[in-house]
């Protein structure tokens, strides 16, 4: 038997109650800190419900408080983005719906929007942008894109503002199902010059073919009553005035 000295003793006290302290508090982390962060960690590709969506990143970042130039959705695939055609007090809701012409381009809602229940995909989320309500319409059975074209709901005889900056390059009177007055404005936006930013529903122009518009700040015209039901009504009111908007290809003609 190995005698000691009582110094090597108390040493030896010392060293068995050094490990005994590390071996506790490895312990303690282990319950406490391990469990933190594995549950909070995010697994590798997925997205909370509330991470932006990677197509709209760039227009809440450049999103202002300013309601007149406040931007409410982005063309999908591109680096285009619309801007409210009135004063933010002036809009009363915004409604994306599917556009008649199958070459429309599809629209992504800016912030968070709610999807009608009886949409097709059934889908629910609930939302409020900028004090706007913004929703995705039932289908239309057209075949195109939930969001193809979107319906703005305007108070009564206020200016509409142009969605988007760059050029107007065509006005069009033509008649809404072939018996109601209507205008037809189409701007070619700012870098796109293969596109066009069709708006309607417009009385009182303000601006000629050539003439230069600038996004949620140059008024382009009166918003047109048009004394009809429109699917917008459902949703936000009954006899609503609105503005509709889409973002068309150029036909092979228009580019030359």
């Amino acid at each position: 038997m190995k005698y000691y000295s009582r110094i090597e003793r108390l040493q030896r006290r010392r060293r068995l109650y050094f490990y005994r302290r590390l071996v506790a508090l490895s312990v303690l982390f282990s319950f406490l800190i391990l469990p933190v962060v594995f549950f909070t960690r995010k697994p590798t590709g997925l997205k909370t419900k509330d991470e932006p969506n990677s197509e709209i990143v760039a227009a809440s970042a450049s999103k202002t408080n300013d309601h007149t130039t406040d931007l409410f959705a982005k063309v999908a695939g591109k680096n285009l983005f619309l801007y409210l055609p009135a004063l933010g007090e002036k809009v009363i809701g915004i409604g994306y719906h599917q556009a008649y012409n199958r070459r429309a381009l599809s629209l992504v809602p800016v912030g968070k929007y709610f999807l009608s229940l009886k949409a097709e995909n059934k889908l629910a989320t609930g939302m409020y942008y900028s004090g706007l309500k913004d929703v995705i319409m039932d289908s239309r059975g057209r075949g195109t894109s939930l969001t193809s074209s979107v319906d703005v709901a305007i108070k009564d005889n206020q200016d509409v503002l142009s969605p988007v900056t760059g050029k107007v390059i065509k006005i069009v009177p033509y008649k809404l199902y072939g018996r109601l007055d209507d205008i037809r404005i189409e701007i070619e936006p700012d870098g796109y010059r293969d596109l066009k930013v069709a708006i309607v529903h417009l009385t009182n122009l303000e601006v000629g073919v050539g003439s230069r518009v600038i996004a949620g700040s140059t008024r382009i015209a009166k918003i047109r009553p048009l004394g009809i039901h429109s699917q917008i009504d459902d949703y936000f009111g009954k006899d609503i005035n609105h503005v509709h908007i889409q973002i068309n290809p150029k036909l092979p003609s228009e580019k030359r």
